[in-house]
């Protein structure tokens, strides 16, 4: 119903073309993904000889940014409804998939999330400073440098087979069960936070941490390069 509600939105121009034949029902649903009708005609009068459904689509949604976009997936539908931007549906399609209508709007809030992040990681590890970007912004004099692996003591080293075989002998007997009894869910925290304490085996240098800068990116890892002295 809602469907063929939304294909009596398009233009009564374009309406008339399809009863005369001159449109399919395909093209038609692509240009029922807006509801401006000025808009629709003019995608319709600048049609060349790939007059596809999937042409006319992308004409029509070119300046809205798609639900698949990272920015999109990253803000999510709710934080970005709550801020006041809209979304274009389109019914035509299997997932009921769509476009994120104001795309500054959106910038904005990814990059105020991103900031966010950058800070609270700056604080927690302790980097020199922090900035934002959407994407990752090559050269500027900078460079790139990586986690290092971390060499262990023995004694960590016998620790962490310790609580993986552990917890692996936890898995095996109460993997059958649906509801853990209380000390064994306990005990499976207790031996997460002790693994995660001794942390994924890499570290920065002191050194690059103290000169360097961490800049989030939509697209791309929290670290970045050194700031040259």
């Amino acid at each position: 119903m809602k469907q063929r509600l939304r294909l009596g939105a398009v233009s009564p121009k374009l309406m008339a073309v399809f009863r005369d034949g001159g449109l399919t029902l395909e093209q038609m649903t692509a240009f029922a993904v807006s509801e401006d009708h000025e808009r629709q005609e003019q995608v319709y009068e600048q049609l060349s000889w790939n007059r596809s459904a999937s042409c006319i689509r992308r004409a029509m949604t070119e300046a809205k940014v798609p639900a698949q976009d990272r920015r999109a997936v990253f803000i999510g539908v709710e934080a970005y409804a709550e801020a006041g931007g809209t979304i274009l549906r389109d019914l035509f399609t299997e997932d009921g998939g769509g476009w994120f209508e104001d795309a500054a709007l959106l910038d904005r809030l990814a990059l105020e999330k991103l900031e966010g992040i950058g800070a609270e990681v700056r604080e927690r590890e302790g980097w020199r400073w922090a900035t934002a970007a959407l994407d990752y912004p090559h050269g500027h004099g900078l460079r790139r440098v990586y986690a290092r692996p971390v060499e262990r003591s023995e004694e960590d080293t016998a620790q962490i087979a310790a609580l993986s075989e552990e917890y692996d002998a936890l898995v095996s007997q109460w993997d059958a069960v649906e509801e853990l009894p209380p000390e064994i869910e306990a005990r499976f925290k207790e031996i997460d936070a002790a693994l995660d304490a001794f942390g994924d085996g890499t570290a920065y240098d002191p050194e690059e941490i103290a000169r360097g800068l961490i800049r989030p990116a939509a697209d791309s890892d929290l670290i970045l390069p050194p700031v040259p002295e």
